[in-house]
């Protein structure tokens, strides 16, 4: 989820807490002064988030100014030593809720944007994305420098046009269904996943290609299990097309696909020793 995105649904909920709990405030009779001071809060929330410092503080005082008046106006049988405590708890409220969202969440934003600029995962399918695939790569070359050990890339290809008429015919993205139920889960805890346009790619450390050509075996028979069960007339040969590349053997085509990735993901890295 993009920070913006989560940042909206935050404020929504707790938008949506205060507005419940001011429901629930009034389904107890409680006094309609505290109610309209419960309700204070949700510009407090806005204000705070989304406008400058001293906006905020603004707020702040005027909400509390806003609530004293009312409060000292229409005291409801309350005492003078109540009315002091109800004016201190309130100003607290607001106080620690101006400081929480003026500064907390400020400071919270730049980190998030940062790491969003970022991004190692795809939206859909929450797999690794083209990027992550390039660090990962970078990654298990270099341990083969040190140790020796090969891994292995299982590749599959969803044919475009299958993925569009399902999509259009049955109103389902079968690339993610495939991705998140099958191929991510059906693997060691070593092995990762990742979606790179319309291919998943699995990276099997320390597997050469017998290894991850019984990976791939088994998948597609779950992939064919799967189309059956959905009800959907279609062949998987007719849907997708794998490959295994294997490293160090095929190193070059390792390199190739690094370059293919750094055209989208990022600036090139160098992988292998040659």
């Amino acid at each position: 989820m993009r920070y913006a995105t989560l940042e909206r649904t935050t404020v929504v909920i707790i938008i949506l807490a205060v507005l419940a709990m001011a429901g629930s405030m009034a389904w107890q009779r409680t006094d309609w002064v505290e109610i309209g001071g419960h309700l204070l809060m949700v510009p407090l929330i806005v204000v705070g988030l989304y406008r400058s410092r001293r906006e905020a503080w603004a707020a702040l005082a005027l909400c509390f100014a806003l609530y004293a008046v009312l409060r000292l106006s229409f005291r409801g049988g309350f005492r003078a030593k109540a009315l002091g405590e109800l004016l201190g708890i309130k100003l607290l409220v607001y106080l620690l809720l101006t400081v929480a969202c003026a500064q907390v969440i400020r400071r919270l934003r730049p980190y998030f944007v940062r790491v969003e600029s970022q991004d190692l995962l795809d939206e859909e399918t929450g797999l690794g994305n083209g990027l992550a695939l390039l660090k990962q790569l970078e990654e298990q070359v270099e341990e083969h420098l040190r140790y020796g050990h090969p891994f292995t890339l299982v590749i599959y290809e969803f044919d475009p046009g299958a993925l569009e008429r399902i999509r259009r015919e049955k109103g389902r993205d079968i690339l993610r269904d495939l991705a998140v139920s099958l191929l991510s889960r059906d693997i060691r805890s070593v092995d990762r996943a990742f979606r790179w346009g319309e291919r998943v790619v699995l990276l099997l450390p320390f597997s050469d290609q017998a290894g991850a050509r019984a990976c791939l075996e088994r998948h597609m028979e779950g992939i064919r299990g799967h189309l059956e069960r959905s009800g959907l007339d279609l062949d998987a040969r007719d849907l997708l097309s794998t490959r295994l590349v294997e490293y160090p053997r095929q190193a070059e085509e390792i390199d190739r696909i690094r370059r293919e990735l750094g055209e989208v993901a990022g600036p090139p890295v160098r992988l292998s020793g040659g």
